[in-house]
């Protein structure tokens, strides 16, 4: 029973630090991050997705599915780095929060929650339709499936990422984290890179606690029916409250079990 409490207080104590954490974290996904970089083009402006070329330059992104986007110019930002926008070839990239971005139709209609990877117009986003890498999810719907030459601006949630496709019907998260990291590895991208490799490692970290404890409460379910049927053999007499222990143990043990799963839950969403 002592093993039951400690664990759910545990529990309620990483929730305690992790909910405001998450909390946090969606507030600031809405307003854009931005770090300004030296974009190199003609004709750059707000809204165009930028990548990284096999030099290593910044560039703003003209091919379909271009495996290395890194954000979107934009003219200002919640947050900036070493912002010097003002410079004639350094921008404000944001990488991630809620931006307007410069989308065509080529490859279809672009409806809410619609991937959205590059398009073959310099800077341009459309709609994702196979595996790949997208710079985010779109959050206005825009043109229509008979037009494939409409362009305008929509705005859009900016995570670049992996794109693995409908699997079954869903996005697979877990698979599309790795995908981002193994394709962020073998790009010029390597800020691409740390970010989701953070994101499998907390993947599999939240998978370790849930499976711990899970093993751990039936474990203690174990311990705690074997003890209660030795206690009621040796002492008949105290046969109810015997059963009334074992039943609350259960519950703990139960209860730690959902804290668990819980946790790791919440680590693996934030």
């Amino acid at each position: 029973m002592f093993r039951s409490a400690l664990i759910i207080t545990i529990s309620f104590v990483l929730l305690a630090f992790v909910a405001p954490a998450a909390r946090a974290e969606i507030i600031s996904d809405v307003l854009p991050i931005a770090v300004s970089l030296p974009v190199f083009g003609t004709n750059i402006r707000a809204g165009q997705i930028v990548t990284v070329d096999l030099a290593g330059q910044y560039v703003i992104a003209s091919r379909e599915y271009d495996p290395n986007i890194l954000g979107v110019v934009v003219e200002t930002a919640a947050l900036s780095l070493s912002n010097q926008a003002d410079t004639a070839t350094t921008y404000l990239v944001a990488s991630s929060g809620q931006v307007l971005l410069l989308v065509d139709s080529s490859s279809g209609a672009i409806k809410v929650g619609d991937f959205i990877t590059t398009s073959s117009q310099a800077g341009y986003g459309m709609k994702a339709l196979k595996p790949g890498v997208v710079v985010g999810q779109a959050l206005q719907p825009f043109g229509t499936d008979d037009d494939k030459t409409a362009s305008g601006q929509i705005l859009v949630d900016v995570n670049p990422k992996f794109f693995p496709g409908v699997l079954g019907g869903q996005n697979t998260a877990f698979f599309t984290m790795l995908g981002s990291s193994l394709l962020a590895l073998f790009s010029k991208n390597q800020l691409a890179f740390l970010e989701q490799s953070a994101k499998v490692i907390k993947a599999v970290i939240a998978a370790l606690i849930a499976l711990i404890s899970i093993i751990l409460s039936f474990i203690n379910f174990g311990k705690a029916a074997r003890s209660g049927i030795e206690a009621s053999g040796r002492n008949p007499l105290a046969g109810k409250l015997i059963t009334a222990s074992i039943t609350l143990n259960i519950a703990l043990t139960i209860i730690a079990g959902v804290f668990g799963v819980a946790l790791a839950y919440l680590i693996f969403v934030i």
